[in-house]
C-alpha cells in the first residue's frame, strides 16, 4: 500500500461486510500498519475507508546499516502516532510492538505521555501481552 523512503512495507486493512460502513459511506476497517514510518501516502486511506481502530507498530525502532552515519528509523514514534490518528480520523489506536527488543526508543510510559499532550490518551487501547482483549 505505501512505502517509506528506503523500502516496501507491508501492512494491512481487513474489511468485511459485518464491520458496516461509516455515515459517509466508507468501508469500516480496521488498519494495521506494520513496520513503517509517517509518510504522506499514509494520509490516502483516509479517502478510501473509515479506520474504526488503527494497530500501530510504535517504538522508535532504529537500526544500524551500512553506510548510514545514524540508525535508520523504522517504526513511527508517539507523536507521528498522533498525527497520523488525527490525519486518518481514525477512532481507536491499538500500539503494538514497541518494547520487545534493544532497538526501540520509546516505551509505553514515554508513549502514556506523548498521547497524553497529544490529546489522544482516550483513544487509546492499551494491550497486555497474553492477554484477551476485547475492543469494542
Amino acid at each position: 500500500m505505501h512505502s517509506s523512503p528506503w523500502w516496501e512495507v507491508t501492512s494491512f486493512i481487513l474489511q468485511t461486510e459485518k464491520f458496516g460502513l461509516s455515515p459517509d459511506g466508507l468501508p469500516n476497517v480496521v488498519y494495521l500498519t506494520g513496520d513503517t514510518v509517517l509518510t504522506p501516502e499514509l494520509s490516502e486511506i483516509r479517502k478510501r475507508f473509515y479506520v474504526v481502530i488503527a494497530v500501530m507498530n510504535l517504538g522508535e525502532a532504529r537500526i544500524p546499516l551500512p553506510g548510514y552515519e545514524v540508525p535508520l528509523q523504522i517504526t513511527m514514534n508517539g507523536q507521528d502516532a498522533a498525527k497520523l490518528m488525527r490525519e486518518l480520523g481514525a477512532d481507536m489506536m491499538v500500539p503494538v510492538h514497541f518494547e520487545s527488543w534493544h532497538h526501540f526508543m520509546q516505551g509505553a510510559e514515554e508513549l502514556r505521555a506523548i498521547f497524553e499532550a497529544e490529546g489522544i490518551a482516550d483513544q487509546i487501547c492499551w494491550a497486555t501481552p497474553g492477554e484477551k482483549k476485547i475492543i469494542a
